[in-house]
């Protein structure tokens, strides 16, 4: 799965976490980069509005994203964003009992990738009551897990 399909996949609100974790420096570069301004200029409109409208405008820019550079800059929005949901990653690595240090490893991680449909199955149906969907999603699908359409 490339990264703009992905973002397809997942709520707006979860985007936005994403967007609200990366650093200040990364949002303004992007909304510059891709031209998007707050449309509304009133004076009733809160500063609250005009972040989540850019926000969302971004958002749909981002799921039309071709260009290798753009889904690059996407994973890396990823990247960024899953080192804050470090008890997910822990708690994926020691089900799967990987050698972690909180949910980071020293190996490379192509062990994703054999995961057996059934290995995937049941990781999913742990994970489900403690994380949410776009999470695991993000966090699978980021490691290139197989199977996943058919479990989440």
């Amino acid at each position: 799965m490339n990264f703009n399909e992905l973002l397809t996949k997942i709520s707006f609100d979860t985007f936005a976490e994403i967007i609200a974790i990366s650093p200040r420096k990364v949002r303004e570069s992007l909304f510059s980069h891709y031209g998007i301004k707050s449309k509304t200029r009133g004076l009733l409109t809160s500063i609250k509005e005009k972040k989540e409208q850019r926000i969302k405008i971004l958002h749909e820019t981002l799921q039309a994203a071709k260009r290798p550079r753009e889904l690059e800059f996407l994973k890396e929005l990823f990247r960024n964003w899953l080192f804050s949901q470090r008890p997910l990653l822990k708690a994926t690595l020691d089900y799967l009992k990987v050698e972690n240090d909180n949910g980071l490893v020293e190996e490379e991680t192509d062990f994703f990738e054999k995961l057996s449909e059934q290995q995937v199955k049941e990781l999913i149906s742990f994970l489900k009551p403690s994380f949410s969907h776009d999470s695991i999603l993000i966090y699978l699908s980021f490691m290139q897990v197989p199977f996943l359409d058919k479990h989440l």
